[in-house]
């Protein structure tokens, strides 16, 4: 990664307080980066934002419009900044909010602990920016802190019952969708058994007279008697040859 070139205010910010600094981007390349926010005072000089060793000791917009904690990314925007801009950064309540020309980016970077101090961090020599304004709330305007504090609070209440209604809602989805595959594999059960049950026939109970054996005997001996009666002649010389021939003048049914 290297060495970032880096600039940092002279003001150490302590753990709690309210600042705005207003940053005027004089000269700016393109398609380089350049990153704006608050570090750390023992962090070394150079060191790149942009790195796990950085996590909870800088926090930062960068000129894309996205949100970072070290190399964390907290927040997307589209907000984007470039040459002639004015970005606005407010420390307050342990977040980092931005403006840029007085727009607000949107959402912000929580968990901002400890003593703090501006600084910007750059990818190309010939940029370069300005300190243009930078103010400490005074005592009076506690009370318009407080405001702004509650309006947090309430947001991040509003954005908990939110989450909280969405996990409610995928659960009942999850229920219904089991209820459902498990009535479908019912209903397929059940047509199987009665697929069988057609196939097999009719069960014997016991108010049913099942067939007996001599029955089913009769039925074979009866099968075995007209196997007999169809064999050939060959096969009952025997018995015809007992049988007393008819006379000349009666008629022949035997050849």
């Amino acid at each position: 990664q290297g060495d970032v070139p880096t600039v940092r205010g002279a003001a150490i910010i302590g753990d709690g307080a309210h600042v705005k600094w207003e940053i005027e981007i004089l000269k700016k390349f393109p398609s380089t980066p350049m990153r704006i926010g608050v570090q750390r005072p023992s962090m070394r000089v150079g060191t790149n934002w942009n790195d796990k060793v950085s996590a909870d000791k800088c926090w930062y917009i960068d000129s894309n419009g996205d949100m970072y904690n070290g190399n964390h990314i907290v927040n997307e925007t589209e907000q984007r900044f470039a040459a002639t801009q004015i970005v606005t950064v407010n420390l307050g309540f342990q977040r980092l909010s931005f403006q840029i020309n007085g727009k607000d980016v949107g959402g912000y970077v929580e968990g901002v602990s400890g003593e703090v101090q501006l600084a910007v961090q750059f990818f190309n020599k010939n940029d370069c920016v300005r300190l243009k304004d930078q103010v400490v709330p005074m005592e009076e305007d506690e009370e318009v802190l407080d405001d702004i504090e509650e309006q947090f609070r309430l947001k991040k209440l509003l954005e908990d019952e939110q989450e909280e209604t969405r996990r409610k809602r995928w659960a009942e989805e999850d229920a219904t969708r089991t209820h459902a595959a498990a009535a479908a594999a019912a209903a397929a059960a059940t047509a199987a058994k009665t697929h069988m049950k057609k196939e097999i026939g009719p069960v014997v109970t016991g108010d049913t007279e099942a067939p007996s054996t001599q029955n089913q005997m009769v039925v074979v001996r009866d099968m075995i008697i007209s196997e007999d009666a169809a064999a050939p002649p060959s096969s009952r010389q025997e018995s015809v040859e007992d049988t007393p021939r008819p006379t000349s003048h009666e008629p022949c049914w035997c050849c």
